[in-house]
Formats: C-alpha cells, structure tokens, sequence
C-alpha cells in the first residue's frame, strides 16, 4: 500500500510541473517567413534600468540604387547600407534584409547581418552586402533586395526604421547572352549588362581594366558660409554616391553622408583654406577617386585707428607759475620771468623744447623735431611765436606765445600763451 501512494504521489508532482511549464506560441509573423525581433521587456530582465527610451535611428541610406549578381561586369555588385543611431547604451545594431523576387513573388526569407560604427566618434553604423556572393538565390530573376534597420539599448528597448515597411535596393541579374556566328553554335558568350556604364567610367584607372565601374561622385557638397572672420562657426555637410570604398576629408576616413562642424581660431589671419573631400569607389584595391574642394576665406577685420584727442589750453603765468602742458594733471614747465631779454619757460618732469618759427607747426612735425633734438627751456624773447615741446609723459604738442599781458612791471612779467598737445605719444 505504501508503494501505492509513492506512485500516486510523483504523478501528481509530474502533472504540477507540466502545468507550470511556460506555454508555446506561435509566431503567425515567423510563419510566413518574416524577419522578426521582440526585444525583452523590463520585467524580463533581472537588475534592467528604468530606461525606456528606445534608440533613435535617422538617415537611413544606401550607396547604390541598383546592384547586380551572376556576373561583375554590369556595375556594381556590392550596397553599403547607412545608419543613424543614437541612444546612451547601444546593444546592438542590425540590418534586417531578404531577397524578393525568386519567382512568383517568392522570397529567401530574412536574414540579419550586423551594423558596425562606420566611422570613430561619430553615430553612423555600416554594412556591406554583397549581390554577387548572396545574390545568387534569386535564380536569374531579377527583383529587389528589401532591408529595415533595427536597433536595441541594454535596458532592451526596442526600435525599428522604417518601422512598419522596408526600404528596397534594385537586384538585376547580369545576364549572360549566346553570339551567333557562321557555324551556327552558341559557344561564345557576351555579358549584356542590362544598363549602360556611363561614359568616363570605363575603369578610369581603377581595378581590374576588364572590369567598368561607375565613378563616385559628390551629389551634396555645402559650406554654411564661406567667407568668415575669425571667431565664427562653420558647417560642412556632403554626400557621395558609388563612394563604395569610402570618403575622406582632408585625408581623414569620414561617413557617408556626413558633416564636419569647427569655429575659426579668433587668432586666424587673412586668407584662404581650403577642405578636401575624396570619394573613393571600384576597385578598393586601386579605387576610382573624384574629389570636392571647399574654400573657405577667413577676413579679419580691419582694426580702426582712433582719432588722437587735441587738448588745448590759454595761461598767463607770471613768475614761478607752471604750465600744465597736456592736461594730465601735473606741471610740465615753469615760466620765469629775469629780463626783459631773458624771459621763458624751462623744462618741468622731463618735458623738452625746440624752437618751431613763425608757422603753425604739425604735431607730427613737433615730434620728429623733438626726437632729432630739444632744449630743457625756451625763450620768448628770440621773436618766434611757435614753439615744439614733448612731455614726460609722451606728448607732443606746441605753444603759440602771444606777448606779455598787460604791463610785466605791475604783472610779474606774465604773458600770454597758448598750448596744443595730442593724447597719443
């Protein structure tokens, strides 16, 4: 009996767990062959942040619109897929991609393949696929290539673009065509590329010389302005396309598209600078190269020289009286008056004299004449009116003498002068 209820027992425990089991779904999604991701959630994931902010992905681009497979001498057989994507913690970056156009509307079910940073220190992500090793399960159809960009943060947040469709690349099976000739066999095959290789594009120095390659080339090149001075900000943007070996700018590896923002130094000169964009394609090996200049010219602003301030100024000292020559507060000479033939101004703080003459003198002209050569002191009774004189300070200037004021017997021997002098040395 013991036995009895052992067995009852551990059936009883084989049904409990079979019932606590987590059920099996079926993804009608997956049942039809689409390419589907369900990130975890939250709840799922032991010690997840309260992140809930899925990545942001933009710009999702192509370097090709049309590619080719079975054969690689119809144009090019390779796509580099393009993405923007940010988010503070980055799992993980996929293109989602599948064949459509196997026959009957058939497709090869999606595939995933991942993205990697195109570029260091920027947010764009790159794939290459190619149509010439994956391709081939189109089976001579031509169709398209259907591709969705996914990405997932570590808190498991989930995003899509497009997020409801695909985006599609052209697939074109490079056809091989039977020749006729006179013996009526068909043992000579032509390649008929399907689309004519533009004209300049016939290697252009690049890879293999039986093999024509389309030339990259610039479609976007902007400059946000190209006449700056010093101090001001600058925005380059470009896009190249058949770039399938890459783009550089000033000889460094960019992304495609891509964008370069700089401030001028405020320390910059006059002139010009130029920025250099490459776009490499074909043969990665001996690339098919097309370059872009963009000239930018940094004007410095002129600086403007401010007009020296005249000071001007009357006295009429008498005996031991100072002169304040160019109004900076201190005495610059002292008048004395001795005779009636020996009455002037002598030097006060390092300010020296030169006789000028009977012209009004310039200030320039007073300054040459006193670098070339001065006196400590000035006599009034010489019969010149204009005399030059330089300060200790560093101004030059002149005094017109006008003649004595009044009586010099009942005044001390005053006079009576006139003074100009600039503010800059």
């Amino acid at each position: 009996m013991k036995n009895s209820y052992l067995v009852i027992g551990l059936f009883t425990l084989i049904l409990l767990s079979c019932n606590l089991s987590s059920p099996t779904t079926n993804d009608p999604a997956n049942d039809e062959g689409v390419k589907t991701q369900t990130p975890s959630t939250q709840d799922d994931q032991v010690g997840a942040s309260d992140d809930s902010i899925p990545p942001v992905i933009s710009n999702v681009t192509s370097s090709e619109d049309t590619i080719y497979y079975e054969a690689q001498d119809c144009g090019p057989t390779e796509v580099i897929i393009y993405a923007h994507v940010t988010d503070n913690s980055i799992a993980s970056v996929d293109l989602q991609y599948n064949f459509n156009g196997l026959g009957a509307g058939a497709e090869s079910g999606w595939k995933t393949k991942k993205m990697d940073i195109s570029q260091s220190g920027t947010s764009y992500y790159a794939v290459v696929l190619d149509a010439y090793l994956e391709g081939q399960v189109m089976g001579g159809n031509d169709g398209t290539l259907e591709y969705q960009v996914t990405a997932m943060d570590q808190a498991g947040n989930f995003s899509a673009l497009p997020s409801d469709t695909s985006l599609s690349v052209s697939i074109i099976a490079c056809q091989q065509q039977q020749g006729p000739n006179n013996s009526g066999d068909n043992d000579n095959p032509t390649a008929v590329p399907p689309t004519a290789v533009p004209a300049g594009n016939n290697n252009n120095g690049g890879g293999d010389p039986s093999t024509s390659y389309p030339e990259p080339e610039f479609t976007v090149v902007n400059v946000s302005s190209d006449n700056v001075e010093p101090g001001s900000s600058v925005y380059l943007e470009w896009e190249a396309k058949n770039a399938t070996c890459g783009v550089t700018l000033n000889g460094d590896p960019v992304s495609n598209p891509g964008d370069y923002f700089y401030t001028i130094p405020s320390n910059a000169e006059n002139g010009s600078h130029t920025h250099h964009l490459v776009a490499k394609g074909g043969d990665c090996n001996n690339p098919i190269s097309n370059d872009a200049t963009i000239p930018i010219y940094v004007n410095v602003p002129p600086t403007a020289t401010p007009e020296p301030l005249v000071y001007s100024g009357f006295s009429y000292p008498g005996t031991g009286d100072t002169v304040d020559l160019d109004k900076q507060g201190g005495a610059d000479a002292i008048y004395n008056f001795i005779t009636y033939s020996n009455y002037g101004l002598t030097s006060a703080n390092g300010t020296a004299f030169q006789v000028w003459g009977n012209s009004i003198p310039s200030f320039d002209a007073c300054k040459t004449t006193i670098n070339n050569g001065s006196g400590s002191s000035i006599n009034f009774s010489d019969g010149n009116k204009y005399y030059c004189f330089g300060t200790g300070a560093g101004h030059y200037g002149y005094i017109e003498y006008h003649g004595f004021d009044g009586d010099p017997e009942v005044n001390a021997g005053a006079v009576n002068i006139s003074y100009y002098s600039i503010s800059s040395p």
